[in-house]
């Protein structure tokens, strides 16, 4: 009996992070320690949990191991982090031994509501795992989300584009999902209450529409909510990724709005183009020249371009997979981007030229380029080849609608700019000015404000390009404080012609790359019972991390303000003060490894890891009003079940594991959970290798044990560093987690790591009879219009990949990728979305290998 249970958990990990890239997913986790319990807990106990949340439900996978005693009952609460909370759905069945997966959805009788979610978002829910030692729980972890990609918005009186005179700041985070935009405002220093607050729809220096109502969320001057799907459509997510929307809080002294913000991307791998006559393989002769900007992000690849000096007008724009002095083909136009000369927008894995996995690993590869076509140069006059920068990557975009004065101009512009131990290097295209450049300048101000020149670059100009190096040595210096005020998005660049002399287009550079992470401080954190609340939002960069903190409702005024090194629910030291950083009820800054206070790799990590937390402190309460534990706001994630099953033959155990990992630009992070095992674990190390084959150890994770957890993050930085060339392979789902123990040195547990992957909804066991023989079913019905059931049957616990391909051998999806035991299942496929015609589909298991044909007739 047990060891059919234990094939059926198999069975369900193994369909609960198959392959389906069509449905809209969130990744979350938690991790279980005794410390998150609000009561006195000692245990040396620990958990790990993934969970994906698709359109059919929340997907979870939990291995917890050293409690005192069995499981006596395990759950989802609702309640926010330091709170106890009542139980919305249980999960104690779900358990074999210490491992559980399973499905929560809206048909469930402790049903997952819209109103579920919401609190899933908000990091309201948590798992709680009860024994008969600690009856209220002895271990516990919050739910919280660490996929998508991060946005901010630093709210001003100064953005407002009407006549306003306030000191209100905000501070907002956004994390944009598959399931949906989850926000996080405070605001403060209002002239009176909150009237309403809007998502509004225009760029920078310019009004729009509303777009989405927020003001219903606001609890005192602190909101949270969550955009979802149903009203969140493809183009607010393309003019979110874009930075083509702002918040805008009104109040009754200022009805058009009092305090704005722009939201702006700040999570990503940054990428730039240098566009010439020179790249292009034919042979052209051309002034040509042009800038592009690119950030890559879970949601897509956006970019921004301007070319100038062209022979004549763009007939065509793409981007071309080949790398540098090759040609390739065509993979995704451009041109209906194009406004003038200048185009912006973002590829997609939804789009109809897609953006695949292998064309992301392309580009991280170099493997990709920039096209633009005139008629004198029909195979392309000017090519730039799309590439990874070091250092810090920024950018601006250039309008004449940044300009505070009456400027009429249809120009337009695109600065890729790096900040490196060397200096700030800068690469800038613009187009369409009335006129030659008279003067160009960094000068020093916010969003919306004038300020002075601090660096002059009218000299780096060749026609409408200019490059150039801003260095510490030179005659207008690029000093630390530049540096800071560069990074937390305080400099702008402005082109003056004869026609416009105070400036004609303007941009403001802003970070474009970097790890996204965010805070909701609340006095709960801290154990008070004030009604302060709080949003951090906070920028992970080669240079620093780049923070914005707005709190309100305290006591009385700020008496300090610091990060500290702890866990949730754990006290912990100072690491770093950012009290100087306030200005009034908002701070500001950066954390540099060159601070007296410096961020040491040490202090990345714990960062990364969610180890680090904001305090706020008051007269009242000195040792801290509100707190905020620093967790992910970006990211792609990722959901391993380790087996033996994945080890291959000859491996008897009844070990599991659940892994949680999250890439993003600062490197891997990973928690990872195993139970059951033979003894103990004695080494860990992600290897390279596709499923099924053995590869080389390319990190190591021993050392991160704590009895059966490990936590870290691998970084381009480490010894055993992750590579360009190993973030490739593991995009392609080339990387591995094995474990090992005295009696299986080569491993005994094994997890393939799959960014990405996520719920495959239509696979039923078809008998609870093992089978004695490999058999692939005719499926049912046949012909079909418009689905259709396939049956299969393995003898063996082996990698089972169903696969489905047209009549010329393209492949048209992937109906189940993983790890399954021995059984005779069913699957349904869905082929609304296809022409009528021939389809073939492949079962591949182990070394067994069966096709067959249906017909799909509509």
């Amino acid at each position: 009996m047990r060891l059919r249970y234990y094939f059926s958990l198999l069975f369900a990990a193994a369909i609960l992070f198959a392959i389906e890239p069509s449905q809209a997913q969130t990744f979350f986790t938690a991790e279980l320690t005794p410390d998150q319990e609000t009561q006195n807990v000692e245990s040396s106990g620990a958990g790990t949990a993934a969970l994906v949340l698709t359109d059919e439900g929340l997907r979870f996978l939990v291995t917890v191991d050293s409690l005192t005693g069995d499981i006596a009952a395990a759950h989802f609460h609702n309640a926010a982090m330091g709170v106890d909370g009542g139980v919305v759905r249980g999960i104690g069945d779900s358990f074999e031994g210490n491992t559980a997966s399973g499905i929560w959805t809206a048909s469930d009788d402790q049903a997952l509501t819209d109103e579920m979610i919401a609190e899933l978002f908000a990091g309201n829910l948590y798992l709680n795992v009860h024994t008969a030692e600690y009856g209220a729980g002895e271990l516990r972890g919050q739910v919280l989300p660490t996929s998508g990609a991060g946005l901010s918005a630093h709210l001003t009186a100064d953005q407002s584009t009407g006549d306003v005179t306030s000191d209100g700041t905000g501070s907002a985070s956004v994390q944009l999902t598959d399931q949906g935009a989850l926000y996080y405002v405070t605001v403060d220093g209002l002239t009176g209450d909150i009237a309403n607050a809007h998502f509004h729809s225009s760029a920078i220096g310019t009004d729009g529409g509303v777009v989405h109502g927020i003001a219903a969320d606001f609890d005192g001057q602190t909101a949270f909510g969550v955009w979802r799907p149903a009203d969140l459509t493809a183009e607010h997510r393309a003019s979110l990724l874009q930075g083509e929307l702002y918040l805008n809080i009104h109040t009754a002294a200022y009805p058009a709005g009092e305090i704005r913000g722009q939201v702006l991307p700040s999570t990503g791998w940054g990428f730039h183009a240098d566009l010439d006559a020179d790249q292009s393989t034919g042979d052209v002769t051309s002034g040509g020249t042009g800038t592009g900007t690119f950030t890559l992000t879970d949601e897509g690849l956006t970019f921004h371009l301007t070319v100038d000096g062209l022979t004549g007008p763009i007939t065509n724009a793409h981007f071309h997979r080949a790398p540098a002095g090759e040609d390739g083909g065509v993979v995704r136009g451009i041109m209906d981007e194009f406004e003038g000369n200048t185009s912006s927008g973002i590829w997609t894995s939804d789009d109809d030229q897609a953006l695949s996995e292998e064309l992301v690993r392309d580009l991280l590869a170099g493997n990709v380029y920039v096209n633009i076509h005139t008629d004198a140069y029909p195979a392309g006059e000017i090519r730039g080849q799309v590439l990874l920068r070091d250092g810090a990557e920024l950018t601006a975009h250039l309008t004449s609608d940044q300009e505070p004065g009456d400027v009429t101009s249809e120009a337009t512009g695109s600065a890729a700019l790096s900040l490196t131990d060397e200096g700030l290097s800068y690469r800038i295209t613009v187009n369409g000015l009335t006129g030659p450049i008279t003067g160009a300048h960094f000068h020093e101000a916010r969003i919306g404000s004038n300020g002075g020149v601090v660096h002059g670059i009218t000299d780096a100009f060749d026609g409408g390009t200019a490059s150039g190096i801003w260095t510490s040595s030179d005659d207008q210096p690029l000093t630390a404080e530049r540096i800071e005020s560069l990074l937390k998005g305080e400099l702008y660049l402005n082109v003056h012609t004869e026609a416009n002399s105070g400036g004609e287009i303007r941009g403001q550079v802003l970070v474009s790359e970097g790890a996204g992470l965010r805070a909701a401080l609340t006095n709960e954190q801290a154990s008070t019972d004030q009604e302060g609340s709080g949003t951090a939002t906070l920028t992970l960069t080669e240079q620093g991390v780049i923070y914005r903190v707005t709190v309100t409702g305290l006591s009385g005024d700020v008496t300090n303000a610091h990060f500290h090194e702890g866990a949730a629910g754990v006290n912990g030291g100072v690491v770093h003060g950012i009290f100087d950083a306030f200005d009034g009820n908002t701070a500001t800054g950066v954390w540099t490894p060159s601070d007296d206070q410096p961020l040491t790799d040490d202090m990345v990590t714990a960062l990364v890891r969610g180890e680090l937390y904001l305090n706020i402190h008051t007269a009242a309460n000195p040792g801290g009003e509100i707190r905020g534990q620093v967790v992910a706001g970006s990211g792609i994630g990722s959901a391993v079940q380790l087996d033996p099953g994945q080890e291959g033959a000859g491996v008897e155990s009844m070990g599991t594991g659940t892994a949680s990992l999250n890439l993003t630009q600062a490197g891997l992070s990973y928690r990872l959970t195993a139970t059951g095992m033979t003894g103990t674990i004695n080494s860990g190390h992600f290897h390279n290798a596709p499923f099924g084959e053995n590869g080389g150890v390319v990190r190591g994770i021993s050392d991160d044990f704590v009895d059966g957890t490990a936590a870290g993050i691998w970084r381009a930085s480490d010894d055993q560093a992750l590579t360009t060339e190993l973030t490739r392979e593991l995009l392609a789902g080339n990387l591995y987690l094995n474990l090992h123990t005295a009696a299986y040195p080569a491993g005994e547990i094994r997890g393939q790591v799959r960014p990405g992957n996520v719920v495959s909804t239509a696979i039923e066991p078809a008998s609870d009879e093992l089978p004695n023989l490999f058999r692939l079913e005719q499926n049912y019905p046949n012909p079909f219009n418009p689905s259709t059931t396939v049956e299969f049957a393995m003898t063996e616990s082996t990698h089972a990949l169903l696969e489905v391909y047209d009549v010329v051998g393209r492949q048209v999806t992937t109906l189940i990728d993983g790890v399954m035991p021995a059984g005779e299942y069913q699957v349904r496929f869905d082929g609304a979305d296809l022409p009528s015609g021939v389809y073939f589909y492949r079962l591949s298991a182990g070394s067994r290998q069966a096709t067959r044909s249906m017909l799909l007739l509509k």
